[in-house]
């Protein structure tokens, strides 16, 4: 082989391992959220714990699971708000492929008469596993498309090592969202999503676990006793 032809060769090699290395590094924010997007498809269930304080006047902590096998998403919501009344009110609701029920303050459930723009859980986990952004979850698709990246530091979230993105998002046509979003090193999973949009930050964890949600044994018998008086 000619001195022309072992130029050739190396500058071919020297391309390879650029481009191998360009698609193996996690530089690329929109890359890598492009793993997060594929990682999320394969979630069946988890577990989330939310901080939210959008004005000093108003204060929210919340946390709840989703489960996909038992088609169910639970939520509790502490709520304290200066400008509502009452002032501080605690909300716990399950939503079902049947409708959403709401735990009275003697435990017992009803199913929510308001009206309400919801989805049913069954929707939400297609959607999930098809890699459209829904309720109750990181909106990391859009993030992918239209965020502007920035790579932060390393650290752990309930246990999990993750890397931080600096994300800025249009947040609805009201100007840029600043966030940060810890995705797992290994799984590509968003463990923490913080914003300045509403002074949140919420976890999340036990992704794809056996999550069970027990209330929805004495929902079923409430509703079959409401029913029942209720023809």
């Amino acid at each position: 082989m000619n001195a022309r032809g072992m130029w050739a060769l190396a500058i071919v090699g020297a391309l390879l391992i650029g481009f191998t290395v360009f698609w193996l590094s996690p530089e690329s924010g929109e890359r890598e959220f492009g793993r997060a997007v594929e990682a999320v498809k394969l979630v069946r269930g988890y577990r989330y714990s939310s901080v939210t304080a959008p004005r000093p006047t108003r204060h929210t902590e919340a946390h709840g699971e989703m489960s996909c096998s038992q088609a169910a998403f639970h939520q509790l919501i502490h709520v304290v708000d200066q400008d509502l009344k009452p002032s501080d009110f605690v909300e716990e609701t399950l939503r079902l492929n049947t409708g959403t029920f709401q735990r009275a303050g003697d435990g017992t459930w009803s199913r929510r008469t308001l009206s309400e723009g919801w989805e049913k859980p069954e929707q939400l986990c297609t959607k999930l596993s098809s890699g459209v952004d829904i309720q109750f979850f990181p909106d990391v698709s859009r993030m992918q498309k239209n965020g502007i990246f920035e790579r932060g530091e390393s650290k752990e979230v309930n246990g999990v090592p993750c890397r931080v993105w600096k994300v800025q998002v249009t947040e609805y046509g009201s100007g840029l969202e600043n966030r940060t979003v810890c995705l797992g090193v290994k799984d590509h999973l968003p463990y923490e999503v913080t914003s300045d949009y509403d002074g949140s930050r919420t976890t999340f964890s036990d992704f794809n676990a056996a999550i069970e949600i027990p209330e929805m044994t004495s929902i079923a018998a409430s509703d079959d006793g409401s029913r029942a008086n209720n023809p």
